[in-house]
């Protein structure tokens, strides 16, 4: 059964109870506490939104800051990049002696563009910038000084080694000097260019071979230029030293050079007679030739080239004398021919060698200088002096023209004609020696003369003188002499040239089928350029003329009023252009 706890002390004591609390429920909303805290939240974000214009005002500063770094590095940029184009324009030495000016002016670049920013928030972004670029703009600057540097060394390392060739070339024979040279090239190749190239001692005595073949193969050519004799000679004992190319090279000039001057001294030796008697008689062309060929082959039998040369030497120097003898001929015959025709000063027309040789020192000299079988033929001129001029005749102004149509069609023939021995008067025989010397000059002919023959080539070739050949050539001669003469009739007249169909007109009349004055009968036809001037036309010329004019006139002047008249005669008298109407 359950149990009571006892205990006879008792438990209960008295306590002390205070006033029960009596409290009234009150919100705070009642005594205004909402709006305490709408103003402490309102406080709050007035604060936030200050903080956060504060900091946009920050960022965009920043931004701004950076824009105006970014501006000013990109200018540096620039304007550095220009300093760096010019700075890698110099070459050589230049570029070595203004790279710390260049550095410099970067500094300095770098520094004015920095002041113009406009805090220093600006300037400590472009620093952080601009210094990279400027020292990779350094960087680069420091290579191209570098590499130019060492292009300087190279370049001043080898004008030393060329010139010391050049002046080897120059000076061959100057065996010290080669030696010298030859010493001063390997110093600068087996040192400075060595060591700036950075060479292997393989690359390094191929430079050296390189560079010795040079000079030898220059002093080789140089001395080929006046002794090729001994310049061969000195190829073929130092072929070794030249390498493959250096040894071709200069194996052609040597080659050339003894060439050239083999076959100049060869020439010199065949035709050694012709300094004393330019006519060259003493032998003929053919052994002179054989001569010149033995000589060379006798000197390198294997150079055909050198064989040829030295006859191809003989024959010009052969033909230069011969031609200059007969120049020499041709001016002393025009000479003596012009004071056989024209006379002395007072125009007394010599008879004898003595008053031939009496008209002036030049004749005289002439006359000295001739061979006696051209004195021979002027000796006929002389007597026909003493007998007088002759008159024209039929014959004679036929040969006239043909000689006048020689000069135009064949100058070279027409030079080796003696005019004084011609049986026509001196007055043309004047004419024909000036025009001798003419050819002479331009051997070519007039070539106003030549261009009319070429024009009228349909209107010639018809009859037979479309050109000049030995079947035509007395007729070609004497049609081209009297168109030269009649071109100059009209050039006398009209000033000017005839052209176009006033020359085809004139080269008709000349063709014009006439009668012969000798006979007349209906079969003696021939063309009018081979018409002569009967005896009595010419006689009644002269005395109607005298009598008009009170002197007579030349015959050359009757020749061609004779001309003219038959030209009235036939085509009607000539006007001057400004007598048409």
């Amino acid at each position: 059964m359950a149990k009571v706890p006892y205990s006879a002390v008792p438990s209960a004591e008295p306590q002390m109870v205070a006033t029960p609390d009596q409290r009234v429920s009150v919100s705070g909303a009642a005594f205004g506490a909402d709006v305490a805290n709408a103003i402490g939240h309102l406080g709050q974000t007035v604060e936030k939104a200050g903080d956060q214009m504060f900091a946009r005002a920050i960022a965009i500063q920043q931004v701004n800051n950076k824009a105006e770094a970014d501006e000013a590095d990109a200018k540096y940029m620039m304007e550095a990049g220009k300093l760096q184009a010019d700075f890698n324009s110099l070459q050589g030495k230049d570029a070595v002696d203004r790279y710390p000016h260049y550095i410099k002016s970067l500094q300095e670049l770098r520094l004015n563009v920095r002041k113009d920013l406009s805090n220093q928030a600006s300037q400590k972004m472009f620093d952080s910038a601009s210094l990279s670029t400027m020292g990779r703009t350094v960087f680069n600057g420091a290579g191209h000084a570098a590499s130019q540097n060492r292009r300087y060394v190279i370049g001043a390392s080898q004008a030393r080694i060329d010139a010391t060739t050049d002046y080897v070339r120059t000076n061959p024979r100057d065996e010290n000097a080669f030696r010298d040279g030859m010493r001063t090239m390997e110093g600068e190749v087996r040192g400075t260019q060595r060591d700036v190239n950075g060479w292997s001692p393989e690359q390094t005595e191929e430079a050296v071979s390189k560079n010795r073949s040079s000079m030898w193969s220059n002093r080789i050519a140089g001395l080929a230029r006046t002794e090729p004799f001994a310049a061969k000679k000195m190829l073929d004992e130092n072929r070794a030293a030249l390498r493959g190319e250096d040894a071709d090279r200069v194996e052609g000039v040597v080659r050339s050079n003894l060439n050239n001057v083999g076959a100049r001294n060869i020439e010199a030796e065949v035709n050694s007679d012709l300094r004393t008697d330019p006519s060259g008689r003493a032998k003929t062309l053919l052994e002179r030739q054989n001569e010149a060929r033995e000589k060379a082959k006798a000197i390198d039998p294997d150079n055909v080239v050198f064989q040829d040369m030295a006859v191809q030497r003989v024959l010009a120097g052969y033909n230069q004398s011969i031609q200059a003898k007969r120049d020499l001929d041709l001016d002393n015959i025009n000479t003596i021919s012009e004071a056989l025709m024209k006379g002395g000063p007072g125009g007394k027309l010599p008879t004898t060698v003595d008053e031939l040789t009496a008209v002036s020192p030049q004749v005289a000299s002439a006359w000295e200088e001739l061979e006696p079988s051209k004195q021979r033929s002027f000796m006929r001129a002389l007597s026909q002096n003493a007998k007088g001029d002759v008159a024209w005749t039929q014959a004679g102004l036929k040969r006239y023209q043909q000689l006048v149509g020689m000069a135009q069609s064949s100058p070279d023939e027409f030079l080796d004609v003696d005019v004084t021995a011609e049986n026509i008067p001196n007055s043309a025989k004047v004419r024909l020696v000036g025009q001798q010397a003419k050819a002479k000059a331009a051997p070519e002919g007039d070539p106003r003369v030549r261009q009319a023959m070429s024009t009228l080539l349909p209107l010639l070739g018809p009859v037979g003188l479309g050109s000049r050949t030995t079947q035509n050539q007395a007729d070609y001669d004497q049609f081209v002499g009297a168109l030269a003469d009649q071109m100059h009739e009209y050039e006398d007249v009209f000033k000017k040239r005839p052209q176009g169909k006033d020359l085809q007109d004139m080269a008709g009349r000349l063709l014009q089928q006439m009668h012969s004055p000798e006979f007349m009968l209906p079969w003696s036809k021939d063309y009018m350029y081979k018409m002569p001037i009967p005896d009595e036309v010419l006689t009644r010329a002269k005395t109607e003329f005298k009598a008009k004019n009170g002197y007579e006139p030349s015959d050359d002047a009757i020749r061609r009023e004779y001309i003219r008249q038959q030209y009235q005669k036939l085509y009607g008298k000539p006007q001057r252009p400004e007598a048409k109407s």
